[in-house]
């Protein structure tokens, strides 16, 4: 406008130029700032998410061996580790027991079972050295990486101990990029879980060497009660093959010696009565063990 030096023109534009400057960059702070709260709160409600699922996960795994007989174990334990291996969204999660040369043997998998022959570890995946073992028995993970073709994998390994040493292990394979970014949550959801496989897997054993107990004395019972039946056998058979002639014998040397058959002299009477008196000592110890055979039966006769 007429007027106006162009000086104070230009000064005008750059205080408005400035302002604008600005308050562009005070919404952009504004902006930055929104957007990491925003991710603050999304890490936030995944790390909720995943607590709750977790605590799920473990209640229903804790509640579902409870109550299970012994035949259907393994199989439950088999669903338990697909369920782990979805949840952390892994290939495979396996189940491995040490044998007496202290080598890991596959007993249980769940997920996809053809990745772990694909990793080589179709039979529990070899030897260890000391200070993997080391690792286990201080509580701590196990990761490590598998040579072989792509996509790359890797595993999680933590240890699954009784009162008095480690029995085996728990392990998750994971394949692709990223394959070795385990949270502390992850971690702590194997070594809870791999102790309730253990526990379930324990109480099996248990209980199976119960059956196998219970199935041996129930066969020594019915020993026992063949055996009883055979000296049932053998009593009666004593009482009726021994006694009953042992009786005949005193009887009829009884009526010998009572003159009933005759008159015998002194020197006739002494031979029938050896006889007579040598009868009655077995017919005691025969009528003895009767008796005791019915003692033990629970048949006495009460006077």
């Amino acid at each position: 406008k007429p007027g106006l030096e162009p000086g104070v023109v230009w000064s005008a534009v750059w205080r408005a130029a400035a302002g604008v400057v600005a308050v562009l960059l005070a919404f952009l702070l504004w902006a930055l700032r929104l957007k990491h709260e925003i991710r603050r709160r999304q890490r936030i409600e995944r790390q909720l998410n995943f607590r709750e699922g977790f605590e799920r996960l473990v209640a229903e795994t804790s509640s579902r061996f409870i109550e299970l007989k012994p035949q259907d174990i393994d199989r439950h334990i088999q669903a338990t580790l697909a369920e782990i291996a979805c949840f952390i969204k892994a290939e495979v999660a396996y189940l491995c027991a040490f044998d007496k040369r202290g080598l890991p043997v596959l007993t249980h998998a769940g997920g996809e079972t053809e990745a772990l022959a694909a990793a080589g570890l179709a039979s529990g995946g070899g030897p260890r050295d000391a200070a993997w073992l080391d690792r286990l028995r201080e509580g701590q993970p196990v990761t490590r990486s598998l040579a072989g073709p792509e996509p790359t994998a890797s595993v999680v390994e933590v240890a699954c101990a009784d009162e008095q040493d480690i029995t085996g292990l728990l392990g998750v394979l994971t394949r692709g990029a990223g394959a070795q970014a385990w949270s502390a949550e992850d971690l702590s959801l194997l070594r809870l879980l791999g102790q309730i496989l253990t526990n379930a897997l324990r109480r099996k054993g248990v209980e199976e060497a119960m059956a196998r107990y219970a199935a041996d004395l129930e066969a020594a019972n019915r020993k026992l009660q063949d055996l009883d039946q055979l000296k049932n056998m053998f009593i009666a058979s004593v009482s009726h093959e021994l006694r009953t002639p042992l009786n005949s014998i005193i009887g009829f040397t009884g009526v010998i010696l009572r003159g009933m058959a005759g008159e015998v002299n002194d020197k006739q009477r002494d031979q029938p009565q050896r006889v007579y008196h040598s009868a009655q000592h077995p017919l005691e110890l025969i009528t003895d063990i009767i008796d005791i055979s019915k003692i033990e039966a629970g048949r006495i006769d009460r006077f």
